[in-house]
């Protein structure tokens, strides 16, 4: 059950369009228990970050996060580059939470069957998005913390 006493999950967002990004972040700054402590450009930053690599090699002010919200639509490496490359690592309690701004469902399918745990739409409007995340808040929350993540989906029609 949740609480106000839980911790908070840190989250890395991986997006390359600023204005995608800049809402994102102003939508968790509504949210009680995600913290964005990241946002990576393109899919090799991101993977940078989760290695550990270069200038986010300290994890005191680069910590792992717990939760990766990835766009699949990036340069240098798109999403599924990333869900490619987290396969074969060892990242048991990371939640990875694919945000796109497709619909297609070939490509939701791709994205969980490659590991995504969530494929959640991009709603055009800020409202819309910070309910979005707070669904998602909701329905992590609920979740045993310790327990391997298991892929699902919230559906978030707006």
């Amino acid at each position: 059950m949740a609480t106000s006493l839980q911790s908070p999950y840190m989250a890395v967002l991986a997006d390359d369009s600023e204005d995608d990004a800049l809402l994102l972040e102003l939508a968790f700054q509504r949210l009680e228990h995600f913290r964005l402590v990241r946002r990576a450009m393109d899919g090799r930053q991101t993977i940078a970050y989760m290695r550990g690599e270069g200038e986010f090699s300290d994890r005191d002010k680069h910590p792992l996060p717990q939760l990766l919200f990835l766009d699949l639509r990036m340069p240098r490496g798109d999403g599924f580059d990333v869900l490619r490359w987290l396969r074969g690592q060892s990242f048991s309690q990371l939640l990875i939470v694919v945000l796109s701004g497709s619909a297609y469902e070939a490509d939701r399918r791709k994205a969980l069957r490659m590991g995504a745990h969530y494929y959640l739409t991009k709603p055009l409007r800020f409202d819309d998005q910070v309910e979005m995340l707070k669904q998602l808040e909701t329905a992590i929350l609920q979740r045993p913390r310790s327990s391997a993540p298991v892929p699902a989906q919230i559906s978030c029609e707006f």
